[in-house]
């Protein structure tokens, strides 16, 4: 679900941020109930969590142990990213006034989805 919602991010909503500063009134407007960081501060945890379990209950199996330890310090370094890169520039698209200048609010969009294909790599 992670991978999938992470593509999907890429390539259905990322390009629509391409165009500010409309595109991004047109965001902001469309993500007025609720928005993808919902479904991420869910689904992340919960996929952290079950990697964890699932890494308790194979401790004994040497392979498969650090398969999933290795998944789980993914998932980590994955959350890692969204807060430490994308989390700033969903600032500046989605919340900061809408006074930079358009081609600056572009190059975050566009940071925002490089930035998501490397995340998406990581997952």
């Amino acid at each position: 679900m992670l991978l999938g919602a992470g593509v999907y991010e890429s390539v259905a909503v990322a390009p629509n941020f391409q165009g500010a500063p409309t595109s991004l009134e047109h965001a902001r407007g469309f993500y007025h109930a609720t928005n993808p960081g919902m479904f991420f501060r869910v689904l992340s945890p919960a996929v952290q969590l079950f990697l964890l379990l699932a890494l308790v209950c194979n401790w004994k199996a040497p392979g498969t142990r650090w398969r999933l330890a290795g998944a789980l310090a993914l998932a980590i370094l994955a959350d890692v990213i969204t807060f430490t890169f994308h989390y700033p520039r969903n600032a500046i698209l989605f919340s900061a006034p809408l006074t930079y200048a358009p081609a600056d609010l572009d190059r975050v969009a566009t940071e925002w989805a490089t930035g998501n294909y490397v995340r998406i790599a990581v997952v």
